[in-house]
């Protein structure tokens, strides 16, 4: 047979053998999310933030490879900021970052606060597996945002920060607050609504708007137009310290003002400590913003009290469902003082019926949209969303390199298996991935590398979903 022949026939072989091979032998099919579980529909409200944080990013041409390489070398350990790069690969989470080692005892216990994401990130895992789309993404847990938005055509420095809170002026995007995770809110708050209804009824709650805080004075950017903060008539509180910082003293002039002539209305006090469930002994609870967002509001609504919550400019992911009169009453507006605060106890005093109406709505609203199932629901579909504003795979984009658990060494903990099978049943890990200098899995990191530098959180981290 001539050599020209008989090499048409050998290539023929060669294809027709292909489709005979066993799929370990062949290359692996690209990794498709399953859409998001019919359970997570009744959740839809919750998710409009979503949409809103990542327009920006729609619209300036999406997340490409370049912005997020420059997110993660601006808004990381790397650059000795408190955040912290994660993916998902194939269903399963790592950390991963441009520096080849992760220095963690400079970010002391934003590293405890990292700890607690990457168990939610696991327990997402878990929980919805196969379900989870290919991202990366970078989080931040300092109490403020910082950068402003650009809103210029095109702006490539408007970073995909994941953040807790922010205003309308920053480019963030929101997510649940850790301590949601960290205090057990729905062991501990949801799951005893009744209790706490029961326990004081609301007749036999002291008619006072109550606050406790700690002495934090509030980081706001001179330019944000939503947070300006003004003292009692119309005072100017805040001061200049930078380009992109003001200080206002705003929790230390309320309880200054509050103390001086107000206490027949007002029990505010930054020292005396009042346990959470003794919050319901109160027919008003005030909250107001600390550094920056406060977390504290979602607890106080949980009580059956009407919440009196400061109109700061800062929100979190599921402040569009809140409505004003409806779920709360709000205070201290943006371009005054506070002296709203004595017209709504006044209000309060007068229509008690309705005001009772207003705190057992905004309780049955936190009760449906604030579960664990519902927070879990809402990561799930921003990372659907999130995924979708991405213009690469990163799984492709990096040529990630997979190895069984047991080849890679990881000791076969941290998480379910869907989305990460191989041949065989075995689970993939990724091993190898082209532009990042640090990759392990979130479960190895925990195990590895937070416990080398705090040994202690392990055992001593409290964490539910």
């Amino acid at each position: 047979m001539p050599c020209a022949l008989r090499r048409v026939v050998l290539l023929a072989v060669c294809f027709a053998t292909l489709g005979t091979l066993h799929p370990a032998a062949t290359a692996a099919a690209r990794y498709t999310a399953k859409p998001p579980p019919r359970s997570c529909d009744k959740y839809e409200a919750v998710y409009k933030s979503i949409d809103r944080d990542l327009e920006l990013y729609r619209r300036n041409g999406g997340i490409t490879p370049q912005l997020m390489a420059k997110t993660l070398s601006l808004h990381t350990a790397a650059n000795r900021e408190k955040g912290l790069g994660v993916a998902f690969y194939n269903g399963r989470v790592y950390v991963i970052d441009n520096g080849r080692r992760m220095k963690l005892q400079p970010f002391g216990h934003h590293v405890t606060l990292w700890t607690a994401y990457l168990r939610v990130m696991l327990d997402l895992q878990d929980r919805f597996g196969a379900h989870l789309p290919n991202v990366e993404f970078v989080w931040h847990t300092i109490d403020r945002p910082v950068r402003l938005t650009n809103a210029s055509a095109g702006a490539q420095d408007n970073y995909p920060v994941f953040r807790f809170g922010k205003s309308a002026a920053h480019p963030d995007i929101l997510i649940p607050n850790f301590h949601f995770y960290m205090k057990a809110y729905q062991r501990k708050f949801l799951d005893k609504i009744d209790h706490f209804n029961a326990d004081i009824s609301w007749a036999q709650r002291r008619p006072l708007a109550v606050a406790r805080f700690s002495a934090y004075g509030r980081y706001v950017h001179p330019r944000d137009p939503h947070c300006q903060r003004l003292g009692a008539g119309g005072a100017d509180i805040c001061k200049v310290t930078g380009r992109a910082t003001a200080i206002c003293p705003v929790r230390q002039h309320l309880h200054e003002w509050a103390n001086a002539k107000h206490r027949d209305r007002l029990d505010v006090s930054k020292d005396r400590f009042l346990p959470m469930d003794h919050h319901s002994r109160y027919k008003y609870l005030l909250h107001v913003d600390g550094q920056g967002l406060s977390s504290k509001l979602e607890f106080l609504l949980t009580l059956g009290s009407l919440v009196l919550k400061e109109d700061s400019g800062y929100m979190a992911y599921y402040h569009h469902l809140l409505e004003p009169g409806v779920h709360f009453l709000p205070v201290w507006k943006n371009g005054a003082g506070p002296e709203d605060i004595l017209e709504a106890v006044d209000w309060a005093r007068a229509h008690d019926d309705e005001a009772h109406k207003i705190a057992l709505a905004g309780q049955a609203l936190v009760a449906r949209y604030l579960s664990a199932e519902a927070r879990a629901c809402f990561w799930l579909r921003l990372f659907a969303a999130y995924s979708d504003t991405m213009t690469y795979d990163p799984v492709e984009y990096r040529n990630i390199t997979f190895a069984s658990e047991a080849a890679a060494g990881t000791g076969g903990k941290g998480g379910g298996k869907e989305g990460g099978e191989g041949a065989g049943g075995e689970v993939q890990v990724a091993v190898k991935a082209a532009g990042l200098r640090f990759l392990k899995p979130a479960a190895r990191f925990i195990e590895e590398d937070v416990a080398a530098t705090f040994p202690r959180m392990q055992t001593e981290l409290e964490w539910e979903p």
